[in-house]
C-alpha cells in the first residue's frame, strides 16, 4: 500500500525514502512498546524483499495484460507500467544510499531472464533488459551473478535459436552471422532484444571472463555449473551482435550496388545538415560527418578501381552532391552573421576536412567559377567588402574576446554605435564583433547594417562568392592559391594591398608572441577577426608552425632554463586556433606539445636524463583536451599520442593518493582516456591498468564522509546571535 500510495502521487526520491524510513521507525517503535523488549531488525533485507515483491507482483500484472490484452483496459497497463517505473528509480536511488541488499536485489534481477524466457514474455524483457543494462557494471563486480547472467542469456539465445517460430524478416545471411541470428536482425520484435542478450555476454567475457571458466564440480546437485555458459552458446561470442562502430555506420548508410546512388546523395546530404545545423551542439560533429564522407568516398574508388583495373586517386565522385549541398545551405546565410555564426564555421571547419581528406576538389571548384565566369566584380566587392574601382579606407578597432577574459588581455570595447534591436538579436551584448560586420560589408551606416540584416539569402554567383573567400585550402598547392587569389582580388594593386595587409598582421602576432608589445593583444586580435576564414587559418597555421620549431635553450652549465613555448605563448596560440576555428591544427599541435621532448635535456655533471614541464603548461594542455576530447577520440593515433606523452609527464603513477595538483589533474584525465578507449586499453594494459584502478579509487571515486553522533550543542556562538 505505501508503494501505491508513493506511485500514485509520484512522490520525489528524498521524500519518499524519508517516508520510509519513518513508517518503518514507527512499526519498531510499536512492536517494542508491545514487546516489551528491544527489538534488533536489520531493515535493509525487509526493505529489499518488499520492494522484490511489489515489483515482481507489478510484472504479473503486465504479463496477464499483455497475453489477455483484449480482455483488459489500457489504462491497467499503464498504471502497471507506471508503477513499475518510480518503484524501480526509487530502488536505484535506495541503492546509491545503500539502504537496499544490492546482492540480493541484483539477484532477483538476474533470475528474471531465466523465468520469463519464454517467448510469449519477450514484451517483458523489455522491462527487464534495460534495468540490467544499467546495473552491468555493478553486477560484473561478482563472478557468481556475472556467471548466473551469461547462463540465462544464452539459454535465452537457445530458446529463440530453438523456436519453431522463426521470424525471417530478411532472408539474406551475413557472413559473420549465426543464420538464427539473422533471421532475427531486421525484426521490430526481436532484434533489440538479440542485440542487448549479445551485449551482456560479449561485456561479461571482456569484464569479467573468470566468470566463464570451465568449472568441474561434480557434487550432487550442482550438475548445472559443470563446465562453461559458453559451452552451451551456438557460436563464438565475437560472432554475435556487436555495437555500431564508425566502420559500421559507414556501411549501413550506404547502398553497394552502384557507385553513386540515390541513398549515398541523401545520407550525405543529411550528414552534412547534421554537422552544421545551428541547433546542435557540438564541435565534433563536422569531424564526425567528414571522417565517415571521407569512407564511403574511399570505398566508391577502391570500387571503381578494381572493376576497371584502374589506379586513379583523381576522381571525386561525391563532389557533386557537396556542390548541391552548398547551394541548399547558401538559402540560410544571413550576411550580417557570416563572421560569427555557428553553422557557418561548422561549415567551413566541415569543408576544411573533406579538403583535407580529398572528397572535396577546391581547384576544381574554382576552375568551375572561372569557366563560368560567376564571379563578377560587382559581386565580389559586396561579398568581400571591397569596392573595386576605390581603395577602402582603414578601419580601426578595439576588440575583446570574452573567451580570453580568464587570460588577463586588456582592451576595451569599440566605440562603433550599433542599434540597440542588432545588439540584442545579433550580437547578444557580444563586443567582439561590435564592428566586424560593417567592416567586412562595406556598410557604413545603421540603416545599412539593418537592411543587410533582413537578407536571408544570398544569390548562387555571391553564395559561391562568400565560399571561395573563406574556405581554407590545407595543404594547398601554391597554384591554387595564387588562383583564389587572382579569383577574388585580380592582379593589380588591390592584390598587393591585401596580402599586405595580411602579412602586417602576422607579424604583429609574431612580435607579441616574442614578447613585443603586449597592448596591442586586444587591437590585433578586432583585427584579426576581420579577416577572412582562410587568413585566419593561414596566419594562426604559421603561428603555430613558428611555435614547433621552437628550441629548448640549454644551459651552459648552471642557470635558469629558458622553456619554449612560455605559457603565455601557448595561451597566445591556443586563442588565436580557437578564434580562427583551425581545430585541426590545434589538435596535430596538441599531439606535437605533449609528446615532444621539449623539456628534456641531460646534466653535464652526470649525464642523467631528465623530464620536466611547468605545472602551469601542463594545466592548460590539459584543459584543451578537455574541451576537445571529443574530436580526439575521433583519432585513435592522435588519442594514443596524447595518452603516451601526459603518461611520461606524471611520477607518481604507483601513488596516486600522493602526487600535486597537476599530477592529479593529469591522473583524471588518463583515467578518463583509458576507461573511453578500448584501443588504449589493449595498448598499455601492462603499464596502466593497475595504475588506472588506483587512480579511480583514490582521485575518481566520490568519498563520502561518515555521520558522525554528536549531539548539538545549542549554547555554542549564541552570544553571537540575536534571535
Amino acid at each position: 500500500e505505501i508503494f501505491l500510495c508513493l506511485a500514485e502521487f509520484g512522490v520525489p526520491m528524498l521524500k519518499a525514502t524519508w517516508f520510509i524510513k519513518i513508517t518503518y521507525a514507527h512499526q519498531v517503535a510499536t512492536a517494542e512498546s508491545k514487546m516489551k523488549k528491544r527489538v534488533n531488525i536489520d531493515p535493509y533485507p525487509e526493505w529489499t524483499f518488499a520492494i522484490i515483491k511489489f515489483l515482481h507482483d507489478q510484472l504479473l500484472k503486465l504479463s496477464e495484460q499483455f497475453i489477455q490484452s483484449y480482455m483488459t483496459q489500457k489504462s491497467d497497463i499503464e498504471i502497471a507500467s507506471k508503477n513499475w517505473s518510480y518503484i524501480i528509480q526509487l530502488a536505484e536511488w535506495m541503492i546509491e544510499e545503500e539502504l537496499l541488499d544490492k546482492h540480493e536485489f541484483f539477484n532477483w534481477m538476474v533470475e528474471l531472464i531465466d523465468k520469463f524466457k519464454s517467448n510469449k514474455d519477450d514484451t517483458l524483457l523489455k522491462y527487464i533488459l534495460p534495468l540490467i543494462l544499467r546495473h552491468l557494471e555493478t553486477i560484473l563486480k561478482s563472478q557468481i551473478l556475472a556467471r548466473l547472467l551469461a547462463s540465462h542469456c544464452i539459454l535465452k539465445l537457445n530458446d529463440l535459436s530453438s523456436s519453431t517460430v522463426l521470424l525471417k524478416c530478411g532472408e539474406e545471411s551475413l557472413s559473420k552471422i549465426h543464420p538464427m541470428m539473422s533471421a532475427y536482425k531486421n525484426c521490430n520484435q526481436h532484434s533489440t532484444i538479440i542485440t542487448i542478450l549479445s551485449g551482456i555476454i560479449q561485456a561479461i567475457t571482456l569484464r569479467c571472463p573468470a566468470s566463464l571458466i570451465y568449472s568441474i564440480v561434480k557434487e550432487p546437485g550442482k550438475e548445472q555449473v559443470v563446465g562453461s555458459p559458453l559451452d552451451k552458446l551456438i557460436v563464438s561470442p565475437s560472432a554475435l551482435f556487436n555495437t555500431d562502430n564508425l566502420d559500421d555506420a559507414e556501411e549501413k548508410k550506404f547502398q553497394e550496388e552502384n557507385l553513386q546512388t540515390a541513398t549515398d546523395e541523401n545520407t550525405i546530404l543529411l550528414l552534412c545538415n547534421w554537422s552544421t545545423n545551428k541547433r546542435r551542439f557540438g564541435i565534433h560533429r563536422p569531424l564526425i560527418a567528414a571522417t565517415v564522407i571521407k569512407l564511403r568516398n574511399t570505398y566508391i574508388i577502391k570500387k571503381f578501381n578494381s572493376e576497371y583495373n584502374q589506379t586513379c586517386e583523381t576522381i571525386y565522385p561525391i563532389h557533386k552532391t557537396l556542390i548541391k549541398f552548398l547551394d541548399e545551405f547558401s538559402r540560410d546565410i544571413d550576411v550580417s552573421q557570416v563572421h560569427f555564426e555557428d553553422s557557418f564555421k561548422s561549415l567551413v571547419f566541415l569543408f576544411c576536412e573533406l579538403i583535407r581528406y580529398n572528397v572535396f576538389s577546391h581547384d576544381k571548384f574554382l576552375c568551375s567559377m572561372v569557366s563560368q565566369a560567376i564571379l563578377k566584380p560587382e559581386i565580389i566587392s559586396k561579398v568581400y567588402g571591397l569596392d573595386i574601382s576605390k581603395s577602402k579606407s582603414e578601419h580601426g578597432g578595439d576588440y575583446r574576446n570574452p573567451s580570453l577574459s580568464d587570460h588577463d588581455y586588456d582592451g576595451s570595447t569599440s566605440n562603433f554605435d550599433l542599434d540597440a534591436d542588432f545588439m540584442h538579436s545579433i550580437l547578444n551584448d557580444n563586443p567582439v564583433f561590435e564592428a566586424a560586420a560593417p567592416q567586412l560589408f562595406n556598410l557604413s551606416s545603421t540603416s545599412e547594417l539593418s537592411t543587410s540584416k533582413k537578407t536571408t539569402s544570398l544569390s548562387s554567383a555571391e553564395a559561391n562568392a562568400l565560399y571561395v573567400l573563406h574556405f581554407p585550402i590545407p595543404n594547398g598547392e601554391k597554384h591554387e592559391i595564387n588562383q583564389r587569389m587572382v579569383l577574388l582580388l585580380g592582379v593589380g594593386k588591390m592584390l598587393h594591398k591585401e596580402k599586405l595587409k595580411v602579412e602586417s598582421i602576422r607579424k604583429q602576432l609574431l612580435d607579441v608572441l616574442n614578447g613585443g608589445n603586449q597592448e596591442k593583444k586586444s587591437e590585433l586580435f578586432g583585427d584579426f577577426l576581420t579577416l577572412s576564414h582562410f587568413d585566419q587559418f593561414s596566419i594562426s597555421t604559421s603561428i603555430s608552425e613558428t611555435v614547433k620549431k621552437m628550441k629548448q635553450a640549454f644551459p651552459s652549465k648552471y642557470g635558469i632554463i629558458s622553456e619554449f613555448p612560455s605559457s603565455q605563448q601557448l595561451l597566445l596560440l591556443f586563442d588565436l586556433l580557437e578564434m580562427a576555428g583551425n581545430i585541426q591544427e590545434l589538435l596535430d599541435f596538441l599531439g606535437f606539445f605533449v609528446a615532444r621532448q621539449e623539456n628534456t635535456y641531460f646534466s653535464q655533471q652526470d649525464g642523467i636524463l631528465l623530464q620536466h614541464c611547468e605545472p602551469s603548461k601542463l594545466l592548460i594542455v590539459i584543459a584543451i583536451i578537455h574541451k576537445y576530447f571529443k574530436c580526439i577520440l575521433n583519432s585513435s593515433e592522435l588519442t594514443a599520442t596524447i595518452f603516451k606523452g601526459l603518461l611520461q609527464r606524471v611520477e607518481n603513477i604507483a601513488e596516486p593518493g600522493v602526487c600535486s595538483s597537476t599530477e592529479r589533474c593529469t591522473l583524471a584525465l588518463l583515467h578518463k582516456m583509458y576507461e573511453s578507449c578500448m584501443h588504449l586499453q589493449n595498448r598499455f594494459e601492462n603499464v596502466f591498468s593497475t595504475a588506472s584502478s588506483k587512480i579511480s579509487n583514490a582521485i575518481c571515486s566520490i568519498i563520502q564522509p561518515a555521520h558522525p553522533n554528536l549531539v548539538w550543542d545549542t549554547s555554542f556562538l549564541k552570544d553571537y546571535f540575536h534571535l
